[in-house]
């Protein structure tokens, strides 16, 4: 690029030039230099006696330029540049003097990025810096902040050539920059929480309908959608936003039960107001006993209603590393739902089982190795049919089900919308203004909380969402939840499979792992975690399978399954394990004292005489006593009893069945004179 000469200090002059305007090098901001950055860098400039060059942009050229036409440089109560209002606007773009203290580049670039988000379409969400556009936010990895920085920005290099004339040699941006910016712990940036597609209310119940960023709320609102909700809504208006809802949008789907329609609408009012919850929110399961009873198609109606157009569908991935990329890319993403679609086999996931019960989430992002935080605002769906769901699923989740009561559901007509999605696109505007109108009547009423049942780890999504439904007269909300713990929890329904056959043949006696993996194998369960097949040629199973079974017996140690305790001990060769019936009345499990060492079954029986532990009353057929297994001490049983200590303790059990039947005999009301005969 041509440059000029330097002129001194005192007779630097220009003639004045149409649509230019003096660039500033970005050497101090505006918080800098009172005097403004435009006289800043000019006096800058000339002490090192170098004249500025004129890099000038039209305005609407590369960057875009500040919706009031102010160049980029100008503050917002500075006049336009040259004193003269009627002049053209044009765009400054800085330049960058990329020779000197890094520090200070990464500082100017900033301002460059600051200065050029006006408005504002680069946000920090949790801790990752995104750019929203189109179809959501993305993150701005290294390369994607270099091409936005190009934009912003000339970036030069002061030399001094032979003649001792210093010139300005454009230059590309230093490569390590971009990285180091986004390296840093937090971004200048207005911080972003969740990407709106609907109106809705804000973390004060505060009315969102104008489109764009709300600083106050940290929610973007895209679209225009104009709605008309009263402040106070009257029973009137909520009984006629009722029945848009439940009625009109909902009333040709064959839900179960009015619990199972209870959550679709939730799943509505979720999205309206999140922002009002700060707690985790639940899976909403859309589930039906077949094919084509109009799962996909709830989806798709939730999905317009929520977003103005269908719900992006993601498969979920069979590896857990994968899933858990899959998720953090959906959640910077800022996705109002998301969706996971036909799961028909036992889903397991520890990444989904962690994300429903975390407001911010931690993970990697594609294309980067550090980890990343952002916030999770998003309503969660699964559709399914019969779903099974394993780990920690069930407690995390709520159902929708639907049962249309014949063989071919996908057969049946009448309705009363006869394409119901474009119905639901055609009245959107009405349908998310009955949905606002609900909560703002719960808002009206003094945001009554819901008491009648909770739902662990979503307290605050139970008492909100709850109260919403409560308030407008929606009945049945977690009215479903026992049932269906009972036919979706898929572990708990192994375990009880399992436990019932083991206490059944192994009675109180101890097993192990590799016993319990045939009882498994007999009886059909845990056959993904086990593998089912894999076993030796005499017909013993896999080491694999047998280390697995003891890891899960071990996660399961202390737990009530099926009226049986879990209990672990140590045996001479490997781990040993008891199902112990529990008495009906809800004591601890009773442990056979023959299962003791002998060692420690007399230290347990000598502790008994004194009075502090005490043996439980003899069986009626006189077999051994039995002790509370809470009265035993901490540890392992070690060893193998020989004969002789075998001996030894059933002639201490037999001595203190003898003092109990003395003790019982002696406490006996005294007997007639004729009681001898008598007996």
């Amino acid at each position: 690029m041509p440059t000029k000469k330097t002129k001194p200090p005192g007779g630097a002059s220009r003639g004045p030039q149409e649509n230019r305007t003096d660039v500033s090098i970005a050497h101090d901001s505006a918080a800098d230099n009172p005097t403004g950055p435009a006289e800043a860098a000019a006096d800058w400039a000339v002490s090192l006696g170098l004249e500025l060059q004129h890099w000038t942009e039209e305005a609407g050229a590369g960057a875009s330029a500040p919706p009031d036409g102010r160049a980029r440089d100008q503050g917002p109560d500075e006049p336009p540049p040259h004193g003269d209002a009627d002049a053209p606007h044009v765009e400054v773009v800085p330049v960058i003097a990329v020779n000197r203290q890094p520090s200070h580049v990464r500082r100017k670039a900033w301002a460059a990025v600051r200065r050029c988000n006006d408005p504002p379409t680069l946000f920090e969400r949790g801790d990752v810096f995104v750019q929203l556009g189109p179809h959501g936010a993305r993150a701005v990895v290294s390369d994607a902040l270099r091409g936005l920085l190009e934009d912003f920005a000339k970036w030069g290099k002061v030399t001094v050539d032979k003649g001792g004339e210093q010139k300005i040699i454009p230059v590309v941006i230093p490569g390590s920059l971009p990285a180091t910016m986004l390296a840093q712990a937090t971004h200048p940036l207005p911080p972003l929480d969740a990407i709106a597609t609907t109106p809705c209310l804000g973390p004060r119940g505060e009315l969102i309908t104008r489109p764009g960023y709300h600083p106050d709320a940290k929610i973007y609102l895209i679209g225009d959608l104009h709605v008309d909700v009263p402040e106070r809504p009257d029973a009137g208006q909520v009984h006629a936003a009722r029945g848009l809802i439940i009625d009109d949008l909902l009333g040709d789907f064959p839900f179960v039960s009015d619990a199972d329609r209870a959550h679709v609408v939730a799943a509505l009012l979720l999205p309206v107001v999140r922002a009002m919850i700060p707690g985790p929110t639940p899976l909403h399961v859309i589930e039906a006993v077949a094919k084509g009873t109009g799962k996909g198609l709830l989806a798709t109606v939730l999905g317009i209603v929520i977003t103005g157009d269908n719900p992006a569908v993601t498969k979920y991935p069979a590896r857990e590393g994968e899933r858990q990329k899959t998720l953090m890319a959906l959640l910077v993403e800022g996705a109002a739902i998301i969706l996971l679609d036909n799961e028909t086999k036992v889903l397991h996931s520890a990444t989904l089982d962690a994300v429903l019960t975390a407001t911010v989430w931690t993970g990697r992002i594609l294309g980067v190795t550090a980890m990343a935080r952002c916030p999770n605002r998003a309503l969660w769906l699964l559709t399914s049919n019969n779903c099974q769901l394993g780990g920690d699923l069930a407690r995390r989740t709520i159902r929708c089900r639907m049962d249309a009561g014949g063989e071919q559901p996908w057969l049946r007509d009448g309705f009363r919308h006869s394409d119901l999605p474009r119905w639901t696109q055609e009245h959107r505007a009405e349908l998310a203004a009955a949905l606002l109108t609900m909560a703002r009547h719960w808002i009206a009423v003094g945001q009554s909380e819901y008491i009648d049942r909770v739902l662990g780890s979503f307290e605050p999504w139970t008492r909100t969402i709850g109260g919403i439904l409560d308030a407008a007269g929606v009945p049945g909300f977690l009215g479903n939840l026992d049932e269906w713990y009972e036919v979706a929890d898929s572990d708990a329904v192994e375990w009880s499979t399992l436990v019932t056959a083991w206490a059944e043949i192994y009675e109180s006696r101890f097993v192990t792992a590799t016993d319990l993996v045939l009882l498994a194998d007999e009886h059909e369960v845990f056959g993904e975690l086990l593998g089912r097949g894999g076993h030796r040629r005499d017909g013993s199973p896999d080491r694999g399978a047998v280390t697995c079974m003891g890891r899960a017996l071990s996660s399961k140690r202390g737990a009530l399954i099926a009226g049986h305790r879990i209990v672990k001990t140590q045996g001479r060769q490997g781990a040993l394990y008891q199902a112990l019936e529990v008495d009906p009345e809800g004591a601890e499990p009773l442990l056979n004292v023959r299962n003791l060492s002998a060692e420690r079954a007399e230290r347990v029986l000598n502790v008994e005489a004194t009075g502090s532990a005490p043996l439980s009353p003899v069986e009626s057929d006189g077999s051994t006593p039995l002790l509370n297994v809470l009265n035993l001490e901490g540890g392992y049983i070690k060893g193998k009893e020989s004969e002789r200590d075998i001996k030894r303790l059933r002639e201490k059990e037999e001595g203190n069945c003898r003092v109990q039947a003395d003790r019982a005999i002696s406490s006996a009301s005294p007997a007639s004179d004729n009681a001898e005969e008598e007996f």
